[in-house]
């Protein structure tokens, strides 16, 4: 966590305000720090498929919104 700038206080605090779980599926316990790669800013606690996940689509949201589309057939 202090890589990320944030104390154990601050993480399990921000863990708490999401009561437990994984910010973006609701559905995991919220265990990696969530952080953007351009400013060093931590948003939120994910659980580690959805960190992987936003790491895989290099945090771009245009891919994530091509990426919804694709699901929805869209494309």
């Amino acid at each position: 966590m202090s890589k990320y700038g944030i104390s154990p206080e601050v993480f399990d605090q921000m863990v708490k305000d999401q009561g437990g779980v994984c910010a973006i599926c609701e559905d995991r316990p919220a265990t990696h720090v969530d952080h953007s790669h351009m400013t060093g800013e931590v948003r939120g606690i994910l659980c580690k498929r959805c960190n992987s996940a936003l790491g895989y689509f290099d945090d771009d949201p245009q891919i994530i919104r091509q990426a919804i589309q694709y699901l929805r057939g869209e494309l």
